[in-house]
């Protein structure tokens, strides 16, 4: 699990991103693997202060077929939002 904090950058307009496969723990090939994120920052809603959180999980695979004309069972992504608002 990776973890990556950067409180500076606005959330208007930031695109997530992520790396993912290393010479130390490369992909294997039609494996299916899961990425996910999820993203937390403050708000404001009516006047009063709280946090939203969103996140995201989806599967994948790196060259699942080679070719062979099969089609994909991978399920659609998972999306999240949650807001809590103190007090």
């Amino acid at each position: 699990m990776w973890h990556d904090d950067h409180p500076a950058i606005p959330v208007v307009g930031y695109e997530w991103h992520s790396k993912v496969g290393s010479k130390k723990r490369p992909h294997k090939k039609k494996k299916v693997h899961t990425l996910s994120g999820t993203c937390v920052f403050k708000v404001e809603v009516a006047g009063k202060p709280g946090k939203a959180t969103v996140g995201f999980s989806f599967k994948y695979a790196i060259d699942p077929g080679k070719g062979k004309k099969t089609a994909s069972r991978s399920a659609a992504p998972a999306v999240t939002t949650k807001v809590v608002l103190d007090g």
